[in-house]
């Protein structure tokens, strides 16, 4: 019978939850870019802001978690970032800004570092 060390499917479910991130970006970032397209006040917008709010809420709770281990000041830049997302949705649907080009390039860059194994950089 097969054994895994513990170590391998610890990081294998990590690399797993960061595809899924990664994942998830992808569709942020799909959806961000069709509610550019559509224009202010579409359900392509209503629907990529209230995805994109989502994710963050739930990144930023999990990045405040004592479990999570990323280091400390990366989550605290993740957390600002965060936050700023969440500012600029707000403007979104006050209707203060119909840019989504900052969402975009910001979530293309997490999810681009997503795609990054910085153990094995680390390591090399």
């Amino acid at each position: 019978m097969y054994q895994m060390r513990y170590e391998d499917v610890m990081e294998d479910d990590q690399m797993g939850a960061r595809e899924r991130e990664s994942i998830l970006f992808d569709r942020c970032i799909k959806m961000l870019r069709a509610a550019q397209k559509a224009g202010p006040g579409t359900r392509e917008t209503y629907e990529a802001v209230a995805f994109t709010r989502k994710l963050w809420i739930i990144l930023i709770e999990d990045l405040g978690l004592a479990e999570n281990a990323l280091p400390t000041e990366l989550k605290a830049s993740l957390i600002s970032i965060g936050f700023f997302i969440l500012k600029e949705i707000q403007r979104l649907e006050n209707g203060e800004t119909a840019d989504f080009d900052a969402l975009v390039e910001i979530s293309e860059s997490i999810r681009d570092g997503l795609a990054t194994n910085p153990e094995k950089s680390e390591n090399d």
